[in-house]
């Protein structure tokens, strides 16, 4: 799994898993072609995504293992705090002054699927709303700093979840999949 930050016009994808190691490598879209990029601090494969656009990435979390989280410039990564705890493989959105993120995984595998969510502030990251259920993996996305859809993804006895939730500032919202 990779994460990416993106915009029609604007693209950085990070870190992964070439199939027998994770990798910090980064590269950046103009539009119209890709170039390397400065790489992510560490090799990681289970890291957050936040939206935002290459030139000015959201915040991103690391792995399951670190609790670190980084913002992109545009050239380089920089420190963005510290998360209360450490997980990875959650989905998150946000700008690197206000950003979002829930669910994942403490323990690399799905039974430390987490319903845990962390709001940023620009500096500092504090509890949120937790979701409704615990998963990890999930795919997701949003149009603000202060909320996130997640979908799909798995729980805590590996099942494959159907329902979609909205995590944010507000209570959460969950849908099902008739």
């Amino acid at each position: 799994m990779c994460s990416s930050d993106l915009t029609q016009t604007s693209a950085l994808v990070y870190c992964g898993y070439t199939g027998s190691v994770n990798t910090a490598t980064s590269e950046s879209f103009n539009g119209s072609t890709w170039a390397s990029s400065t790489n992510y601090p560490f090799a990681e494969e289970g890291v957050w995504s936040n939206a935002g656009a290459s030139s000015s990435s959201g915040v991103t979390a690391g792995d399951y293992n670190r609790n670190a989280t980084y913002s992109f410039n545009g050239t380089t990564w920089s420190s963005a705090g510290n998360r209360a705890n450490a997980y990875g493989w959650g989905q998150g959105a946000g700008t690197a002054s206000a950003a979002i993120g829930c669910g994942g995984t403490t323990s690399g595998a799905a039974g430390g699927a987490t319903a845990n969510t962390e709001v940023y502030n620009g500096t500092s990251w504090s509890a949120g709303n937790s979701l409704g259920t615990a998963r990890f993996g999930p795919a997701g996305g949003a149009n603000s700093s202060t909320q996130v859809l997640v979908t799909g993804g798995g729980n805590a006895t590996t099942t494959y979840l159907t329902t979609t939730e909205i995590s944010g500032s507000n209570a959460i919202q969950t849908f099902t999949q008739a």
